[in-house]
């Protein structure tokens, strides 16, 4: 084989493997992945509500949220994708007794190009005195892709203890009336984000330690090749859960992770041992 002719098949196979590995390479599940947020002013209203909205052209999957400088009296009373899967809301209240200090929150939206099969599925149920839970399923077939949950009516006296993933199809919400207890009527909605299977589609989840500190945080941290599609967070301990509450769920913006913080109320506190633990569905 002549020099010139040894080049060029060298070539056309250094082409055709380039070729060979791009058409392999595993395609992205939702393209246009990316985290968009949005937050309130600093203030001390007594009710918040925030919305990020995803750009054009793309859909809700999941999100997060935060309470910033709420020293432990302000609850949140949703972390939810949005029904149209327009954007991810987040609303928070002060606590029964009120909070005089300026505090703000912040939503976080995981936005994409809609999955093949994606709608916005949704259950509401009746509160009680002691620890609430609300399941929300899938239809047939589908999978979770995104989760949330909202307290209705709690007036700022109902922790949302969490949104818990159920692989594949299920959506476990609890909730409880703070340590003084709440006498009125109040419902709690699970809601679910679902999508036809994806290929390649985890979740995982991290946990902090289970002791009576606070604050602690989490991580959930997806594998290699694979982004953050959803977030969310669950809080508890045994036997207190009402004195305990979530302040922040946060994808972060490389979307490889998410980070779940909590803390016990001021005051009464929790003598008993307690934990929180972030939830990511994550997907190539």
């Amino acid at each position: 084989m002549t020099a010139n002719r040894l080049i060029r098949s060298l070539s056309v196979t250094a082409t055709a493997f380039a070729l060979m590995v791009i058409t392999t390479a595993p395609a992205q599940a939702v393209p246009n992945l990316q985290r968009i947020s949005a937050t309130t002013v600093s203030d001390s209203s007594t009710t918040k509500s925030v919305t990020a909205a995803c750009p054009a052209g793309t859909s809700v999957l999941g999100g997060g949220g935060e309470i910033i400088n709420g020293a432990g009296e302000v609850v949140f009373t949703g972390l939810r994708p949005t029904s149209t899967l327009s954007g991810y809301q987040v609303g928070a209240h002060e606590d029964e007794t009120g909070y005089s200090g300026n505090w703000k929150i912040r939503a976080h939206a995981v936005c994409g190009s809609a999955p093949a099969g994606a709608e916005h599925v949704a259950s509401t149920g009746p509160g009680s005195t002691g620890v609430t839970y609300t399941s929300v399923f899938c239809p047939s077939g589908k999978h979770i892709i995104g989760m949330g949950g909202q307290i209705n009516n709690g007036q700022g006296q109902v922790m949302l203890l969490g949104s818990n993933p159920f692989d594949p199809a299920e959506v476990l919400t609890p909730a409880v009336p703070d340590d003084t207890g709440y006498t009125g009527t109040w419902t709690i909605t699970s809601v679910a984000v679902c999508a036809n299977p994806i290929q390649g589609r985890t979740v995982v989840f991290g946990s902090s330690a289970n002791d009576s500190t606070t604050p602690k945080s989490a991580t959930a941290t997806c594998p290699a090749g694979t982004r953050v599609h959803a977030g969310s967070s669950s809080i508890g301990g045994f036997p207190d859960t009402n004195s305990l509450i979530r302040e922040r769920v946060v994808p972060n913006t490389a979307l490889t992770s998410v980070t779940a913080t909590g803390r016990e109320t001021p005051g009464a506190g929790s003598p008993d041992p307690w934990s929180v633990t972030a939830y990511a569905i994550c997907a190539p």
